[in-house]
């Protein structure tokens, strides 16, 4: 699945090949060496960028600046403009604004339009389901008493 590739690396692993290709035909110290050279480069460019993303972990930011790197494209604003309660926007700040809001909103509108029910989950199965697993409902007391009955890990 090449497709989802930067060109970049696409090209290199396409020549990384070639030149394996050009040894296997040719057989010669030569062109052995150039492929080895080749792949060695492109095995030392993905233990790079394994440490950076390593190094990156918890940070999004360094984590899209990494990226970025790789695939040598810079921020844009694409989206030039919004609607948004009958307004249209255009400054980039407020848009971002406004996607965020809707994000962070967007789970609780949802829940919200869900109907409630009375009753049990249970209510709602019909049938015989012998390989399913039931588990009994439990209080915060129960789990507690667990958890204070187990030893400690050293």
């Amino acid at each position: 699945m090449t497709e989802n590739k930067p060109p970049a690396i696409i090209e290199s692993i396409k020549r990384k090949i070639r030149l394996y290709k050009t040894w296997i035909r040719k057989r010669t110290t030569s062109s052995l060496e150039k492929y080895k050279i080749f792949k060695n480069k492109l095995t030392a460019e993905r233990l790079y960028y394994n440490r950076c993303f390593d190094d990156a972990v918890g940070s999004i930011k360094q984590t899209w600046k990494i990226l970025k790197s790789i695939i040598g494209k810079q921020t844009t604003n694409s989206i030039k403009e919004i609607s948004a309660n009958n307004t249209t926007i255009t400054d980039p700040v407020t848009i971002a604004n406004k996607f965020n809001e809707y994000f962070t909103s967007v789970g609780k509108d949802v829940a919200e339009k869900i109907p409630k029910v009375s009753g049990s989950c249970c209510d709602y199965i019909k049938g015989n389901y012998p390989n399913t697993v039931f588990l009994n409902p439990v209080n915060k007391t129960e789990i507690l008493d667990i958890i204070h009955g187990c030893s400690p890990i050293r």
